[in-house]
């Protein structure tokens, strides 16, 4: 059986799981994302990755062939680098995550936006399939998107073409606080001053 590690380096949590060929998740745990910067937050990811692998061979479910990571903020996917992270992560900029990753481990690493890795979930495994055209808006802590166009994902230049929480309107216009809530049939945003 090939099996993968898969990351997802949230601004509140970081979860882990091992998964299978066919998207399966055999085994996930998650942890509190420190505040405290990268330091804490690469030991996090590196016992996570020793406890995964050494479960899977507990399990003799083969050995991992690679690692997937998600993660908020604006990324050099060719790269594998974290440009410009998300906020609630102290020293979360310019963090060559794939060649860190991989010389711990030894095994290829991909690296990308968070939302991109869901967007490709779904374009795999789930309502997205056999779509080449699609835009996934996600709420977490932040709002975060993601576009495919033409079954190619839209980067741009710096990594945030898609950063769809990130538009601004007006670059010399007054800072706008929004706020969601969940009503039957959907999501509303609204002006916190309102």
């Amino acid at each position: 059986m090939s099996i993968s590690i898969g990351i997802d380096i949230g601004g509140t949590k970081i979860a882990l799981g091992l998964v299978d060929e066919s998207g399966t998740i055999l085994l996930k745990t998650s942890f509190l994302t420190p505040r405290s910067g990268r330091n804490e937050v690469l030991s996090i990811i590196k016992e996570g990755i020793h406890s995964l692998m050494k479960k899977a061979e507990m399990n003799e479910w083969g050995k991992v062939i690679g690692i997937g990571i998600g993660t908020a903020g604006q990324i050099d996917f060719k790269q594998g680098c974290v440009l410009s992270g998300t906020t609630n992560i102290q020293d979360w900029n310019n963090v060559p995550l794939k060649s860190v990753i991989e010389n711990m481990f030894d095994v290829p690493v991909w690296v990308d936006n968070d939302v991109n890795v869901i967007l490709l979930a779904e374009k795999y495994l789930g309502a997205a399939q056999g779509e080449n055209d699609v835009v996934c808006l996600a709420l977490g802590t932040g709002v975060g998107g993601a576009v495919i166009s033409g079954g190619e994902f839209i980067r741009g230049s710096w990594g945030a073409a898609a950063e769809l929480g990130h538009i601004s309107l007006d670059m010399n216009g007054r800072f706008v606080q929004l706020w969601f809530s969940r009503l039957p049939g959907g999501i509303c945003f609204r002006n916190r001053d309102s």
